[in-house]
């Protein structure tokens, strides 16, 4: 049997030799992930000044989160204040008499919902000073 060497073996050897780049494969895709919105914690210790003038309660802009709060109330009026909270879960806290010109402060703890907060001194609710706070 006669062997052929010509043209076919030079094919296989250029073939052999010459090494095409290796392909690389795409890298895989990252693994699935699932993302899950986790609402923001209740906002607490948040200080709320609040300013008192003869028979008007001021709050700041804004409703506060559930989470304890401290109440810090300036007297700016020329009568004696105090500051009184009621609503979910608080049952009457509050300031002392605060003096005209003085600030006095009390902490409550709050839920989401409604708050009605007052001046209890003397008749000075039944005058205007009462406000509704929202929390939530």
């Amino acid at each position: 049997m006669k062997r052929h060497t010509g043209p076919v073996a030079a094919a296989l050897v250029l073939a052999a030799c010459s090494s095409p780049e290796p392909v690389q494969s795409p890298p895989p895709p990252p693994p699935a992930t699932t993302t899950t919105e986790v609402p923001s914690a209740p906002r607490t210790g948040q200080e709320i000044v609040v300013t008192e003038t003869d028979y008007r309660i001021s709050l700041p802009d804004g409703n506060p989160g559930p989470g304890t709060h401290v109440f810090t109330v300036r007297n700016q009026g020329g009568d004696s204040h105090d500051l009184v909270i009621r609503g979910p879960g608080v049952d009457d806290a509050r300031t002392p008499v605060i003096e005209p010109g003085g600030q006095g402060s009390v902490t409550a703890t709050l839920q989401a919902g409604e708050y009605t907060l007052w001046c209890s001194v003397g008749n000075h609710r039944e005058r205007g000073m009462e406000t509704t706070l929202t929390v939530g």
